[in-house]
């Protein structure tokens, strides 16, 4: 259940830690040159026309959108303010994240952007929102990280999202499969999301693995003959079907988009090898090369 950090001293002390932390690191200058904390951090409430757009399907859902505060630091004039989905026991943080965390990185930002998820209880609900914002940076994924190892859930929505809201025709079922609260709604335990969908297998090679075994056919068969020999002898086929007599890294080129588009570069990779056992450069671009597609690498 979600805390504000005047109510759990234990599970405050992240975010205040945090800033003290910076404040005695880098001094108060520093903290003022990388942000304004009294403006920033004066609230982390949605703006009005969100909560308004939100407001009608939570309610339809049973739940009430009410202002959670939290205490982060002393050294703020008063408690910045957040959004909590509220219905009986469940409780949801919606939180505007603040444009700071969205710059450089800086030991300030990751300091707060750390102490966020610090400041509220475990088994907590976090969902982060940043006006005009499509995605987090690398230090805001890894704070969300260390917060989900320590038991408070966060999952961070584009901003887009509220269009689609805006746009859907069921928009109850639409709060409903966001903020996944199928489960919860009829008395059941929290929803266990699926795991994603395994990413496909890549069939073209990345522009440095081209690159490498591009270099590495041309070095170790330099003339269009012995390219000819290799892949007749060990791959079973031939390359006046593929591509005429010309330049040899032009014709290096087309066999690699050949077996790419057909299906056969990992037959190329193998006959080549085979071919040149003592190779060094298809050793090295084998290595770099992931085994998906028929090389050794990861």
């Amino acid at each position: 259940m979600i805390a504000s950090i005047a109510e759990a001293t234990a599970a405050s002390s992240g975010l205040r830690y945090a800033i003290d932390r910076a404040g005695q690191a880098f001094g108060p200058s520093s903290l003022e040159a990388s942000s304004d904390l009294d403006d920033v951090f004066a609230d982390f409430m949605l703006p009005p026309e969100v909560l308004d757009c939100l407001r009608p399907p939570f309610e339809q859902l049973g739940f009430a959108l009410e202002e959670g505060t939290l205490n982060l630091s002393p050294n703020l004039p008063a408690p910045p303010t957040y959004t909590v989905a509220r219905r009986g026991a469940l409780e949801l943080a919606l939180i505007r994240l603040p444009h700071v965390l969205f710059g450089a990185t800086t030991p300030v930002n990751v300091f707060i952007a750390n102490g966020i998820g610090y400041s509220f209880q475990k088994g907590a609900r976090l969902h982060l929102f940043a006006a005009d914002e499509d995605g987090t940076t690398e230090f805001l994924d890894t704070a969300i990280k260390s917060w989900t190892r320590d038991g408070v859930e966060a999952v961070f929505h584009p901003w887009r999202r509220i269009a689609e809201l805006e746009a859907a025709r069921d928009r109850a079922a639409f709060v409903t499969r966001v903020f996944e609260l199928s489960s919860e709604l009829n008395g059941g335990p929290p929803a266990v999301a699926e795991p994603p969908p395994e990413p496909a297998a890549p069939r073209e090679l990345d522009k440095d693995q081209f690159l490498a075994l591009l270099t590495a056919l041309t070095q170790a068969f330099p003339s269009y003959e012995e390219l000819q020999l290799m892949l007749r002898a060990h791959v079973g086929k031939r390359l006046a079907e593929i591509t005429p007599a010309d330049k040899l890294s032009f014709v290096v080129l087309d066999v690699i988009q050949a077996a790419e588009a057909n299906g056969w570069l990992r037959d190329l990779i193998a006959g080549a090898r085979a071919a040149a056992p003592g190779s060094t450069v298809l050793e090295e671009a084998a290595r770099k090369i992931p085994a998906a597609l028929g090389g050794e690498g990861p």
